[in-house]
């Protein structure tokens, strides 16, 4: 078991360990569960792993996840200059569908953390001013709903749009977003103002705008409640940072709704802890790059009941212990998480250090193979070579063409690669990225194993399931997959690992109309070093 049980836990590592507590605000009574040594050591995007979109356009547009170079580009107006400066903002500016992701960038406030901690840092009250400015601003500017039907109306039209959106029914890209106040938006909203105000603390600025400040914090907080009551309960990792947040906030605000906000979001996190998660510890939308982002959901929730002596559902803890245990198993000798389907690249360091801080998991060894047939990723990993194998079939509306393609890595470096991900406002995004071609795997006549439909929905994809696997000393896993039963082709991988050298791939595929076709493998190659023997019906890949 990754995690020790309760009662193995002593005290002193739980109850007597430093926390920053928040007292000098009337309406604060929680204490923040990230201990100072935390903050002091990681950036924030360290500690809070972001959503695919948003790590697109954080390293495409701003350039960089360094706290203080961030907080230098906004201090000298250079990071937000194409909506004006900061303080006097055009908010609405560049809020064409084509900039979805860029614009959604802007209404999180994505950029207001990494100042707060500089000023948790430094002390600088130039930072606290900067923050409250730019809140200012939005609030002033923004519509901000303050009724129950306000909120769900404003969720109705951008249901209505998001549906169209996502079916390519819009007349052209051109048109507005309406989602400022719609799903993601006020929840990580919630997140920033929660975290500047644990991080600003001491400032003149939070306490000059203390009591504002409860009333931004209220209204995000009424606006995700409202929404919930109104459409319930929702799949999805859009779904789970809205339940954090409020549990968050029902935990360390005084307000009349709080403990409706935190029961509420209990409730609904509960279920999807219950369900969300494959029995090996994948979340069910399947995509590596994103599973940090999503565990930090229910990891908030967990620990914030720990630091403030609340009970919730041990699974919780089962559950993070087991998904903690995933990730340790799919991470790549580089430390990042592999790209499958869409998503970034994530170093999991911050997320494991801060688990184990509260739940210390001893110095498990692991495992050589990783099955994982209930998600679909089996691992190979040993002290040369570590191999992936994307026999997932993903939920959701993230999941990439070309299954049962693999990644490996030799001697630490990369060898046989897929093609990985894109910012999703990229116009090579569809036609490259999340197609077969960007992956190891098979074409059938140029064709790969789905067909598209519109931006995020496939009218067909593939279906792969694990057929049969080994754990001995001579591991291997076979699959199949269904994406090409249009054509009534029939496609097989098995993947051996026979030795420390070499492995060994095995294709089967089964023509069952009789139709001639050419069959295309996909091996993109970072080492390119390839020989074929016609008489074997072998292809060789030499690496190092």
């Amino acid at each position: 078991m990754l995690f020790r049980s309760v009662s193995e836990r002593s005290s002193d590592t739980i109850a007597n360990r430093r926390q920053h507590s928040m007292p000098s605000i009337p309406w604060l009574r929680g204490t923040f569960h990230i201990p100072e040594s935390f903050w002091r050591r990681y950036q924030y995007l360290d500690l809070y792993p972001l959503d695919g979109g948003a790590s697109f356009i954080v390293d495409e547009f701003v350039g960089t996840r360094d706290d203080g170079e961030v907080t230098e580009k906004l201090m000298s107006g250079e990071l937000l200059s194409k909506w004006g400066t900061p303080g006097d903002m055009d908010w609405t500016r560049h809020g064409q569908t084509r900039n979805l992701e860029l614009y959604m960038w802007l209404h999180r406030w994505y950029c207001l953390p990494p100042v707060a901690r500089m000023y948790f840092l430094e002390h600088d009250e130039a930072h606290a001013e900067m923050v409250f400015g730019i809140l200012t601003d939005w609030h002033r500017k923004m519509e901000c709903p303050s009724t129950r039907d306000e909120v769900v109306a404003l969720e109705e039209k951008a249901l209505e749009f998001d549906y169209k959106f996502q079916r390519g029914l819009l007349p052209s890209l051109d048109v507005h977003v309406p989602w400022e106040w719609y799903d993601f938006q006020p929840a990580y909203r919630l997140l920033v103002l929660l975290i500047s105000t644990y991080l600003l603390q001491g400032s003149a600025a939070l306490t000059r705008h203390a009591d504002v400040l409860l009333g931004w914090i209220a209204a995000h907080a009424n606006s995700i409640l409202w929404v919930t009551q109104h459409t319930g309960y929702k799949y999805g990792n859009h779904h789970t940072l809205r339940m954090m947040v409020m549990y968050l906030a029902g935990t360390l605000v005084e307000h009349a709704n709080a403990e409706t906000w935190r029961e509420t979001a209990l409730k609904m996190q509960t279920r999807h802890i219950g369900e969300d998660f494959f029995e090996d510890g994948m979340y069910r939308e399947s995509l590596p790059g994103y599973a940090p982002f999503v565990i930090t959901h229910f990891r908030e929730v967990l620990l914030s009941a720990v630091a403030n002596g609340r009970k919730i559902p041990d699974i919780f803890e089962e559950t993070l212990g087991r998904a903690l245990g995933m990730l340790k198993a799919m991470v790549m000798p580089d430390g990042f998480l592999p790209v499958i389907n869409d998503g970034p690249r994530v170093n999991i360091t911050a997320m494991i250090d801060l688990i184990e801080h509260y739940y210390p998991s001893g110095n498990e060894r692991p495992k050589t193979f990783h099955a994982n047939k209930a998600s679909g990723f089996p691992v190979f990993r040993d002290a040369r070579n570590y191999l992936i194998f994307d026999a997932n079939d993903a939920q959701g509306s993230h999941v990439q063409a070309g299954k049962l393609g693999f990644i490996l890595w030799r001697d630490r470096e990369p060898f046989i690669i897929e093609g990985g991900c894109c910012n999703y406002d990229d116009p090579d995004f569809q036609p490259y990225f999340r197609r077969g071609w960007a992956h190891s795997t098979l074409l059938v006549d140029g064709e790969e194993d789905a067909i598209w439909k519109s931006f995020w929905v496939w009218q067909e994809r593939a279906h792969p399931v694990i057929t049969d696997y080994a754990e001995d000393d001579r591991p291997y896993v076979a699959a199949s997959s269904d994406g090409f039963k249009r054509m009534d082709i029939a496609f097989a991988r098995r993947i051996d690992h026979p030795d420390g050298d070499s492995f060994t791939i095995t294709d089967s595929i089964v023509n069952g109309s009789g139709t001639m076709r050419t069959f295309t493998f996909r091996f993109i190659v970072a080492q390119d070093d390839v020989e074929a023997d016609d008489k074997k019906n072998e292809v060789r890949i030499n690496g190092k």
